[in-house]
């Protein structure tokens, strides 16, 4: 199982982290510094979240001019590739593939707006429009740049957030039921055993839970893995490939089945206890739930790594759960663990209401769990 933690190639708030503009040598340092103090094995960086982390030749893409990978034509994060594997590490882009910035994306091809908090942008990004015939093209170009500027990738994780916050599938979803012969959005269905299930764990019971937009969603996600999939045969990617999504909202229930076909798919689950209030009986169900789903994708023959809160969530709030699933992926022998989050309170990714002290106790927390060297 690798053990490891994120940080941001991508332009954000300085309150969350300043990784991203950093010179070679400070990151370098505090790479290192975290490695003699905690034993991890794996890095994974947001090459493009809600901003762009790299310099693209893309139009669809906007380059920060401060971004070190700008400032260095990609020189920079190539170095860290090379750098974590001197160290024996691994290293992965996760890259965020719903939401993109104004006015680069263009018109005509979004379903919504999001004013993402932390995100750092002059405006709402906009959610794209996934069903579109040219998402796919966009899709393939952005991977197909990221394998050619940075060969050394190991690991490439795709997520396609934004949806259940800031997208509206109606339009989308009114030419599919045309198309398809289904009720129109007013009137779609739920099978019990999913109203049962957002009752326990106080889900919002929206349209993504439906029979029928599950059934769309499945189909559009699964052609849009199919044309990542066509790009990784082409460049002959030779390392491991997943999707990320949360651990028990409705893509729980999509992108598991979309892979029974396309196993060499990592899942890539996350959730961060302190982000989602709940009375304590709701969060032990909850808890119950993930653990349980993580133990079916994995019996059910998927590879799985388990993202879990590094210094995303406030570690005071919950000093519990982090060692709990910890324990539990490793019980399970699942493939990776990833900590969310990069535990140095001088530069590293950490989320809004965490502080330097809870940086430092999550830094002493993982080298309990990671070990040391």
């Amino acid at each position: 199982m690798f053990k490891g933690f994120m940080d941001h190639w991508v332009p954000t708030r300085d309150n969350l982290t300043t990784f991203w503009k950093q010179d070679l040598p400070t990151v370098l340092t505090q790479l290192d510094e975290l490695k003699r103090d905690v034993d991890y094995n794996h890095f994974t960086f947001y090459t493009k979240w809600i901003t762009n982390g790299i310099k693209s030749n893309l139009p669809f893409m906007h380059n920060h001019p401060k971004a070190s990978n700008v400032k260095t034509d990609n020189q920079w994060g190539n170095a860290i590739i090379d750098h974590l594997h001197k160290q024996g590490c691994s290293v992965g882009a996760m890259m965020q593939l719903m939401i993109f910035e104004q006015p680069e994306w263009g018109d005509g091809m979004e379903i919504g707006q999001w004013d993402v908090p932390g995100g750092g942008t002059a405006e709402p990004v906009k959610v794209a429009d996934f069903t579109h015939e040219d998402y796919p093209t966009r899709l393939a170009a952005i991977i197909r740049e990221h394998l050619k500027l940075f060969p050394g990738l190991d690991y490439l994780f795709l997520e396609f957030e934004g949806l259940d916050h800031a997208g509206d599938v109606s339009g989308p979803y009114k030419r599919w039921a045309e198309a398809q012969g289904k009720p129109p959005l007013d009137q779609v269905s739920y099978d019990d055993e999913t109203l049962a299930y957002c009752r326990i764990l106080d889900v919002p019971l929206g349209v993504l839970w439906s029979r029928e937009v599950r059934e769309m969603l499945k189909y559009y996600y699964a052609r849009n893995m199919d044309a990542a999939d066509a790009v990784l045969k082409e460049m002959n990617f030779r390392g491991k490939v997943g999707i990320v999504y949360h651990l028990y909202e409705y893509e729980a229930f999509i992108y598991p089945d979309v892979i029974k076909d396309r196993m060499h798919w990592w899942l890539l689950p996350w959730h961060y206890w302190t982000f989602r209030p709940g009375t304590k009986q709701i969060q032990d169900q909850r808890k119950l739930v993930g653990k349980d789903l993580l133990k079916q994708w994995k019996d059910a023959g998927h590879s799985v790594c388990y993202i879990g809160d590094a210094t995303i969530g406030a570690i005071r709030g919950d000093r519990e759960s982090i060692p709990q699933f910890y324990e539990h992926c490793e019980d399970l022998e699942l493939e990776g663990y990833l900590g969310m989050g990069n535990p140095d309170p001088r530069l590293g990714l950490r989320w809004n209401s965490v502080s330097d002290q809870d940086c430092l106790d999550a830094r002493e927390l993982y080298a309990r769990l990671y070990g040391k060297r």
